[in-house]
């Protein structure tokens, strides 16, 4: 049965929306290849936080002002099975300083959630 992961992250302030994306667009190979085809999602979708035209730093919000919500990037990574899950857990905590270094250049790793989710 497969796994899926919901992942949110937080950009560097100093980068624009259009920077981020392309950013991180490119860190996601980096990852993959650092972690190899055992531990690979099978899937990766990507959302990036729309931002209301009124003021930039907050999201697009339909509740309240947004002010609670930190996150650029909200991400679904979904695996095989809790085992291939699991795997990428392991292979990213044994390459975390590589991985947590490319990210940190372009996100606030500190913030950074990762959850299970189910349809």
């Amino acid at each position: 049965m497969s796994i899926t992961v919901a992942v949110f992250v937080q950009k560097k302030p100093e980068l624009s929306s259009e920077e981020f994306q392309t950013a991180y667009d490119q860190y996601l190979p980096k990852l993959k290849a650092t972690l190899g085809e055992e531990a690979k999602p099978e899937s990766v979708t990507r959302y990036y936080v729309r931002k209301s035209k009124s003021d930039p730093s907050k999201p697009l919000s339909y509740t309240k002002d947004g002010d609670d919500f930190k996150y650029d990037l909200i991400a679904f990574l979904t695996f095989a099975d809790e085992g291939v899950a699991r795997k990428f857990q392991e292979k990213y905590a044994e390459h975390k300083d590589v991985l947590a270094g490319h990210l940190d250049k372009i996100a606030v790793v500190s913030e950074s959630r990762l959850i299970g989710v189910s349809q």
